[in-house]
């Protein structure tokens, strides 16, 4: 029995959208508010994941604009609706059970990309060590073990942030890259020739996952993709 499986046993899990205990014949979310969450499906950014919304795009307008460190990106849901309230339980409430689903709709959504991609490894985004303390926990370590355990690769702690960064809501790109220069660290371990897929919670303009990237390949990893929870529509 994996270990979701024992947790759902003891601890009933809640729908990350309304936060009411799941019926047992429901995995991620509940009947009524499956509807209403926006999964990515359909057109879909080649680069970073994010939902398109016309026909023919291949690139979101931001991604045509700039040059990532990433390979490619996938995602989970717009972080629109029902979606806003999920993230916030998820980060600031404690609902750390909300990974589980997350991870079962990454198998369901991307499993066979996954697979295709042969991974070595699953590394979280980290979050500083202060803020950490201060929340207890880190949610895209959560989320990153959670989808370890449903795919089977193994999740290991890589990357160290060094440095606190001050919030980059408002921040143009350019000052997002000032921002978290130097702020990663590669941990030392042999990485050389590895493929990773770098988890985050919501991908914005992709200067952290980048910032990430680039250490890694510094560190000799071979290829470097990545998994986001929610991207902005």
């Amino acid at each position: 029995m994996k270990r979701s499986d024992f947790r759902r046993v003891i601890f009933p899990p809640r729908c990350p959208s309304c936060d009411e205990v799941l019926a047992p014949d429901e995995r991620t979310f509940c009947a009524d508010c499956m509807k209403l969450v926006h999964r990515v499906s359909g057109n879909y950014c080649v680069r970073c994941g994010r939902q398109l919304t016309k026909e023919l795009e291949v690139m979101c307008e931001d991604c045509s604009r700039k040059t990532h460190m990433f390979s490619e990106g996938r995602s989970l849901y717009v972080y629109d609706g029902p979606m806003r309230e999920a993230m916030y339980r998820f980060k600031y409430a404690g609902r750390r059970s909300y990974a589980d689903s997350f991870a079962r709709d990454a198998v369901d959504l991307w499993g066979d990309w996954i697979q295709g991609m042969d991974f070595d490894m699953i590394v979280p985004v980290p979050m500083y060590s202060g803020k950490r303390k201060t929340r207890g926990f880190d949610q895209a370590e959560v989320f990153a073990r959670a989808l370890a355990e449903e795919t089977g690769i193994p999740c290991v702690h890589l990357l160290d942030r060094v440095m606190a960064t001050p919030p980059m809501k408002g921040l143009s790109p350019e000052e997002r890259r000032k921002n978290l220069k130097n702020a990663f660290q590669v941990r030392d371990f042999d990485v050389k020739s590895k493929r990773v897929l770098l988890c985050d919670d919501i991908y914005t303009t992709g200067s952290t996952m980048d910032a990430a990237a680039e250490r890694l390949l510094e560190a000799g990893v071979s290829d470097v993709c990545g998994m986001f929870i929610c991207t902005g529509e």
